[in-house]
């Protein structure tokens, strides 16, 4: 089974990542990670973009107030698939 491709998008307060990119919201889903991010008890927010297939990414992690680099993805697990994560930046083509 292949990896489930995911990547982070900087948390910029008051800016609609959808509109940045170009791309249409079609799935959002909150998946309870359980694992250690260094914080406990929350959900993380994966949102699915149809757009994104095509860079190769099957969703977008939201990671909101969660810094980037505090995400530990060797234990995130989505559906029982291993995550990978794939940089992406709002300038990405």
């Amino acid at each position: 089974m292949d990896d489930f491709i995911i990547t982070t998008l900087p948390y910029v307060p008051g800016r609609e990542v959808e509109k940045d990119l170009g791309i249409v919201l079609t799935s959002p889903v909150n998946v309870p990670y359980g694992a250690d991010f260094g914080q406990t008890g929350q959900n993380l927010k994966f949102e699915f973009y149809s757009a994104l297939r095509n860079r190769g990414v099957d969703a977008v992690l939201s990671v909101q107030a969660v810094q980037h680099n505090s995400i530990d993805s060797r234990n995130v697990k989505f559906m029982g698939q291993a995550v990978k994560f794939k940089p992406l930046t709002l300038d990405d083509n």
